[in-house]
């Protein structure tokens, strides 16, 4: 592992993603990992995006967050990312 600032890491942070992500998280975060190629790199955000697209209007329904946008607002983000790409 690497040191972050010039300080050693301290421990090993497991977020267990193969136990908890379904399938299309785990190939989209899989496809994530892109060489430091542009092209790669905006196939892996592409793949992302789309991904996560769907599950902000469950997320929104669901918990009902207090903040000042809503779930339409995250979703034209991401279809903002997605039109540049």
């Amino acid at each position: 592992m690497a040191a972050v600032n010039d300080r050693p890491p301290r421990g090993v942070a497991v977020a267990r993603y193969e136990l908890r992500a379904s399938a299309d998280v785990l190939d989209a975060m899989s496809a994530s990992y892109a060489p430091l190629d542009a092209a790669d790199l905006d196939r892996a955000l592409r793949v992302l995006a789309v991904c996560y697209r769907a599950p902000v209007f469950a997320l929104d329904e669901r918990f009902r967050p207090a903040r000042p946008r809503d779930a339409d607002a995250d979703v034209e983000a991401i279809d903002i990312v997605l039109q540049a790409m």
